[in-house]
């Protein structure tokens, strides 16, 4: 991607995420189907605001998006 590197597996404050980019401050999650599951859901979102108040940058797809490559934009 624009020749910026992404770290896989990232740890960030107390979290660990997916892929991060340093210089765009950018975190790419890929939620797998228990992504789905109520009660991972709102950790989920706690986990995202908890990191966005560190001012990182959020892009989620889902499992079959990445798959798929269902998404645009890059």
């Amino acid at each position: 991607m624009m020749n910026y590197t992404f770290n896989r597996q990232k740890p960030l404050s107390k979290y660990v995420v997916d892929f991060y980019c340093k210089p765009l401050n950018l975190v790419i999650e890929i939620d797998g189907a228990y992504h789905c599951e109520p009660e991972q859901r709102i950790a989920d979102k706690e986990r995202q605001q908890r990191l966005e108040e560190m001012d990182v940058n959020f892009l989620r797809f889902s499992e079959q998006q990445a798959r798929e490559k269902t998404w645009t934009g890059f």
